[in-house]
């Protein structure tokens, strides 16, 4: 099966040309380039390949936060995709996107461990943006829940709580994060 990474949310109609207005979820704005494949469905159909319609971009304003697709014209066609997740496939998304050192991919970064002075708190379930800035939601380890902690707890995407991100160890390590779990 084939996975899909939410690249934007599709806003409102803009012009008489077939015009999209779209809210980007993703780091890497390059990756919309005339020709691309990208796909449109519901934003719940991560798991409904069925729900998936491929489009061709035929161009994106970076500055407007605006995207043009190869069939949509008109503004009625356009409004059909209005409140629908754009996507694209995790493998044409790492061939699009080069990463600088430190950078990584989200869909890389959910399921790994979270590490603070050798103790498991839990393991990152979900990346949410909140005002510009990225939280890990984490699945506390069970061992910690049974202690009376909480069973979910956010840390952002920070120096002062994220020390080391070790891909091939599947962890990450942290600074003060269990402070934030112990006051969830």
């Amino acid at each position: 099966m084939v996975s899909m990474l939410l690249v934007g949310r599709i806003g409102k109609s803009v012009g008489l040309n077939g015009g999209l207005k779209l809210h980007l979820e993703s780091d890497f704005p390059e990756c919309l380039k005339k020709g691309v494949k990208v796909s449109v469905a519901p934003l719940n159909a991560f798991s409904y390949v069925s729900s998936f319609k491929e489009y061709i971009i035929h161009s994106y304003e970076h500055a407007k936060n605006l995207l043009f697709l190869e069939t949509i014209h008109t503004p009625e066609k356009a409004k059909e995709l209005t409140n629908l997740g754009l996507f694209m496939s995790e493998a044409e998304s790492k061939k699009l996107c080069v990463l600088k050192d430190g950078e990584f991919f989200y869909c890389d970064l959910v399921g790994l461990s979270v590490v603070e002075e050798n103790e498991i708190l839990g393991k990152v379930i979900e990346i949410q943006r909140i005002s510009q800035i990225d939280y890990f939601l984490v699945e506390t380890a069970r061992s910690l829940i049974e202690k009376g902690l909480a069973k979910i707890f956010l840390i952002p995407y920070r120096d002062f709580y994220i020390k080391e991100i070790l891909l091939q160890d599947k962890k990450i390590t942290t600074n003060n994060a269990k402070t934030l779990l112990e006051n969830s």
